[in-house]
């Protein structure tokens, strides 16, 4: 049948030098198990980050995006309308400290430019300053 396990002939360890040799191919093969746990963990971390920074992106990107849509709207730029213009001054602080927790994620992966996810953040980053600072032209204006 297929995937049924073979038994191994078990070796029988006679002499000292017979245990040494085992024990250490024991050790060998336990030193490379946990390196290869250790890739796998660090991998995973990779891949949790960078989702958390995609999460974070997609989130940030819609909502400038129904920003943008509200500071488009005429009645936004009457200048008679003194709380859309307060609102206007907290929505930009409101970019700027979400911006700037989206910037410490682009940080974390460009530093490492062998990062696997390092490509693909900067040009999301990039669209989203864009978007930030188009919003913030119409919100000053």
């Amino acid at each position: 049948m297929e995937g049924e396990i073979q038994p191994r002939e078990i070796q029988i360890l006679e002499t000292p030098e017979d245990i040494e040799l085992r024990r250490n191919q024991v050790l060998s093969r336990y030193a490379a198990f946990k390196d290869a746990t250790r890739l796998r963990r660090e991998r995973l971390e990779e891949a949790r980050k960078y989702m958390y920074f995609k999460r974070d992106a997609d989130e940030l990107e819609s909502w400038i995006n129904e920003k943008l849509q509200t500071a488009s709207d005429e009645s936004y730029r009457d200048p008679t309308n003194l709380q859309v213009r307060k609102r206007s001054l907290k929505l930009s602080l409101l970019i700027f400290s979400l911006f700037n927790d989206m910037y410490i994620h682009v940080q974390i992966f460009s530093c490492e430019f062998s990062h696997p996810f390092s490509k693909p953040i900067r040009p999301r980053y990039r669209n989203i300053r864009l978007l930030k600072l188009r919003l913030l032209l119409i919100t000053m204006h």
